[in-house]
């Protein structure tokens, strides 16, 4: 984190923080994982010779998944993002930063919406930076898989077969990959396919199959 600690205070870091709680998967961990994936993806599409508005981008990671272990609707909002960028907005305003800039990571963190469809550079940057997980090695996958089934029941009280679980993550992912993120050539094979929908469907194969 010291790259990060250079350019974001470490007040920003601490604060964020404190609205994760010690969820299997959707903890503080993630958010520093998706901040450094934040991070490469940024170097990528520089290096390609585009520009990104980094800080609110690498604020919006930090709080992405922000009150997360919360009961969004009984505190009155949409989804566990509009919470999350509720929180970013108004911490972000109260450590001094710009309405401008508070309101920009709020509407990139609304980009990792299930149904969202980011526009920006940012959003996009951070849809694939939360999604990044699915896509590494299987074990880090199966990982993820795991830690996402033990939050499943812990926030909703509910467990699922293993045939239930296979079908929800197909589901889930299946939907994720009917959207394709493009930012550089780099995310492309030589016939033009999409490396992270051939790496994740590769991982998703392998699970169903067990």
């Amino acid at each position: 984190l010291l790259y990060f600690y250079m350019v974001i205070p470490k007040k920003v870091f601490l604060v964020a923080k404190k609205h994760y709680s010690k969820l299997p998967y959707h903890n503080f961990d993630h958010a520093l994982h998706v901040l450094k994936s934040v991070r490469q993806l940024i170097k990528r599409y520089e290096s390609s010779g585009g520009k990104v508005d980094y800080l609110p981008l690498c604020h919006a990671a930090i709080f992405h998944d922000a009150g997360y272990a919360l009961n969004h609707k009984k505190l009155g909002f949409q989804s566990k993002e509009h919470l999350s960028a509720d929180i970013a907005y108004r911490e972000l305003k109260r450590l001094g930063y710009s309405n401008n800039h508070a309101n920009k990571a709020r509407k990139i963190i609304l980009a990792t919406r299930r149904e969202a469809e980011p526009k920006t550079v940012e959003e996009k940057i951070l849809r694939a930076s939360d999604l990044e997980g699915m896509k590494g090695k299987y074990s880090e996958f199966m990982k993820n898989n795991n830690a996402l089934k033990e939050e499943f029941y812990l926030l909703n009280k509910k467990k699922l077969t293993l045939k239930q679980w296979k079908l929800m993550t197909k589901k889930q992912i299946m939907h994720y990959l009917a959207q394709d993120i493009k930012l550089t050539p780099r995310y492309y094979d030589s016939k033009g396919r999409s490396l992270f929908h051939k790496r994740v469907l590769n991982n998703l194969q392998k699970f169903l199959d067990a």
